[in-house]
């Protein structure tokens, strides 16, 4: 990582270009790295929420979740921190009640996307799963 930048903005952006390449553990150290230059800023929501996708996919679901709280407690309406927090809410705690509030949140302010159909899908059976 030594030729990473010490930029958060391009931190962030590298950690999301490794995240949808798959590289988790280049991902997790470059948002890593992000947090710790600017843990309480709102710029960082973007890779505490990384973080905590990358987490669960490791087992980790605690820290997961904790993870995507601090994201949440920094852009309290940033739809990817909802929408990773549903899924590990509804797939993998599988406590429904609290996923379908969250996919509630997500689809009010969440951009219409490729991900509406599939929230809307996953609120309905976590509704119906209450």
């Amino acid at each position: 990582m030594q030729s990473d930048s010490n930029q958060p903005a391009a931190l962030t952006e590298l950690g999301h270009l490794y995240l949808l390449q798959g590289r988790l553990k280049r991902s997790a150290d470059v948002n890593l790295k992000t947090v710790q230059l600017q843990p309480d800023d709102p710029r960082s929501a973007e890779a505490f929420a990384h973080l905590g996708m990358i987490l669960w996919s490791t087992g980790e679901t605690d820290a997961a979740l904790q993870s995507l709280d601090k994201a949440l407690f920094l852009h309290p309406d940033f739809p990817e921190a909802l929408l990773y927090r549903g899924i590990i809410l509804f797939a993998g705690v599988k406590d429904m009640k609290a996923a379908a509030a969250v996919f509630r949140r997500y689809l009010e302010v969440a951009p219409s996307d490729a991900n509406t159909a599939r929230v809307k899908g996953m609120l309905e059976a976590a509704r119906s799963a209450q």
